[in-house]
């Protein structure tokens, strides 16, 4: 059995369901990043999500990226690896 992981329910699907278009991304990086100032998670759990949510641009884990463009999907992953520093700073 799979193990669902929790990335956040307030951000609301935009196109279909899952992880499909780039606003998705974002608004999830903030969520997570908010969830931490906030004291909601621990960095740990944060850098964790954030961790996933870096796994899930590539199309190999996740057939729905194949529609992001490449260049969008680095700058995606560019914005991931910002908020896992800032994570770092806050723990």
């Amino acid at each position: 059995m799979g193990r669902n992981v929790y990335l956040g329910t307030r951000v609301k699907d935009r196109r279909g369901k899952g992880l499909d278009s780039p606003s998705e991304f974002y608004d999830i990086i903030d969520a997570i990043l908010d969830d931490t100032e906030e004291g909601r998670i621990d960095p740990a759990t944060a850098r964790g999500r954030l961790l996933l949510l870096l796994r899930l641009t590539y199309p190999s884990k996740n057939k729905k990226a194949r529609k992001i463009a490449p260049s969008t999907r680095k700058e995606i992953r560019r914005e991931i690896r910002k908020a896992m520093k800032m994570v770092g700073r806050l723990g």
